[in-house]
């Protein structure tokens, strides 16, 4: 599966992936966040980065960042998700991107496997390839991160309840 058409397909899914998933990602993704990463990775220059920190509104910056990567390469999906988990603000959308990508290439590898067992492309009666999504190669925060969460979300917690308390006590 490492053959040249191989790369061009994968390349061809990771594309389509972001421009169905465009919509959901104008409205989630803060690109600010990734511009610094992706022009040490030469995916974006500083005009681009002026280009997107100029444009009025989050939506827009991020519709304008998504155009600026992709015509700088096929490695943008790819380092996109890089940014995601190393930002580490924003895992939901890398997650909604690698199922998409492992479905996807489940489905390719299901039919490459099908075209070299019968030498040709056959009825779906004919063989059954078992497809999932392998959730180990989904990114899992480390454990430190969750703790920090964690405790971030009971303090915060903690904050509203006794904020509740003091209204209560106030009413009475």
């Amino acid at each position: 599966m490492n053959t040249e058409l191989d790369v061009k397909v994968l390349t061809a899914i990771k594309c389509e992936i972001i421009q169905e998933k465009r919509h959901e990602l104008v409205k989630t993704l803060n690109a600010e966040r990734h511009i610094d990463y992706l022009r040490s990775k030469f995916l974006l220059s500083e005009e681009d980065a002026q280009e997107i920190s100029n444009c009025p509104s989050k939506q827009k910056k991020a519709g304008v960042f998504l155009d600026l990567i992709f015509k700088n390469g096929p490695r943008a999906y790819d380092k996109l998700c890089e940014s995601l988990l190393i930002e580490r603000t924003q895992i939901f959308l890398l997650e909604m991107l690698n199922k998409e990508y492992e479905k996807r290439l489940n489905i390719y590898k299901g039919l490459v496997n099908r075209q070299l067992l019968d030498g040709d492309l056959c009825d779906d009666n004919q063989t059954t390839i078992p497809l999932s999504v392998d959730q180990r190669s989904l990114p899992k925060p480390s454990s430190v991160r969750l703790n920090q969460q964690k405790e971030h979300d009971e303090s915060v917690e903690n904050n509203i309840n006794n904020k509740k308390s003091e209204d209560i006590d106030s009413i009475c």
